[in-house]
């Protein structure tokens, strides 16, 4: 990693005290060789242009479902009762 971006010791200790507070820390894990995780296939340049965009749903189902667009009414209210004092012997 340091081979090819050109990274030294000095340069990574400067910036993690321009970066990181007194108490915060970092730990990188550097494993030598190749690399050996290679990019993602690309897709061909034109593969969005020719993508047809399509309802998930029917228009049938769509016009069953607008009851869910609607706010439900309050159901009828409680009256509100209380407990009664008790008089103890």
């Amino acid at each position: 990693m340091c081979e090819v971006r050109g990274v030294d010791t000095a340069s990574v200790q400067k910036i993690g005290e321009q970066v990181f507070g007194k108490n915060q820390r970092v730990v990188v894990y550097c494993v030598p060789g190749k690399k050996v995780t290679d990019d993602v296939p690309r897709s061909p340049e034109d593969t969005d242009a020719n993508v047809k965009v399509v309802p998930p749903y029917t228009p049938e189902f769509e016009t069953a479902q607008n009851w869910r667009k609607e706010v439900p009414k309050a159901g009828r209210s409680r009256p509100c009762i209380c407990p009664r004092r008790r008089h103890l012997p």
